[in-house]
């Protein structure tokens, strides 16, 4: 599978410079969130949340299955059952542009659903449920 990585130093943002602070900070927390992905769940996924992805057949006939949980942590388990069963992950470079206000995340209340994510696909392994 591959996946959009957005912090590779090919990748490129386009942006409004009225965006800068919203998009600043939201990259920061988006960084934040990752590092702990890697350190708990996923090593060397640089960028979990891009959003973009494509599976061969295979790949989503037995990713998508599995998957429990539907909130932001839906990448982080997909990406934790790929890697589970031995799929190669491809990141790749992506050029983004943001022509408007371009998210709804509520940091302090989505945080938290993130990091419940996190336990849920740990708990999920340590139950079998990605077998």
């Amino acid at each position: 599978m591959a996946i959009a990585c957005r912090v590779l130093p090919e990748s490129r943002y386009l942006m409004s410079p009225s965006f800068f602070h919203y998009l600043y900070t939201r990259h920061l927390m988006s960084r934040l969130f990752n590092r702990v992905v890697r350190i708990a769940l996923l090593p060397g996924i640089l960028d979990t949340q891009a959003g973009l992805k494509a599976f061969t057949a295979r790949a989503a006939e037995l990713i998508f299955p599995r998957l429990t949980v539907a909130g932001f942590g839906f990448d982080v388990e997909l990406l934790y059952i790929a890697r589970k069963h031995g799929l190669r992950v491809r990141q790749t470079a992506v050029q983004y542009r943001y022509d408007d206000e371009p998210s709804t995340v509520r940091f302090a209340a989505d945080a938290a659903a993130m990091l419940r994510d996190l336990a849920r696909i740990r708990w999920n392994d340590w139950r079998g449920r990605y077998a």
